[in-house]
């Protein structure tokens, strides 16, 4: 006659350095094993390198992005059109690629948006 076999009784056969109670134990918290290592046993990662990428990453944030200029308005909307005529007249689509290229319309009829072009024309 054969008897039925658990899964914690077959996890303690492939790795008997678990007890049968730690196999069920994690079983029942929903864990596949629980672990007898308390974490004070564990050593922290060094974090220095992860602290200086961010700084780097953070310092680079200000940097210009890419090869274009790019300068942002905060207007009401009527002096918003006059500062896109004016980009548009002093630096034309067609030499610096000029562009709005993001825009939102805020509280109070105020438009923010982000003007961009080439540093020179080619």
């Amino acid at each position: 006659m054969f008897t039925q076999i658990s899964n914690a009784q077959k996890m303690t056969r492939f790795l008997p350095e678990l007890s049968l109670v730690s196999v069920i134990v994690g079983f029942s918290e929903g864990y596949e094993m629980a672990s007898k290592a308390p974490r004070s046993q564990f050593p922290k990662p060094p974090l220095d390198g992860l602290r200086k990428r961010l700084k780097e990453s953070r310092e680079g944030a200000n940097q210009q992005r890419g090869a274009f200029v790019r300068e942002s308005f905060r207007l009401p909307r009527l002096a918003a059109r006059e500062k896109a005529r004016e980009w548009f007249e002093q630096y034309p689509k067609a030499a610096y690629w000029t562009e709005i290229e993001s825009w939102y319309e805020r509280p109070g009829d105020i438009i923010e948006f982000t003007m961009r072009r080439l540093p020179n024309a080619d």
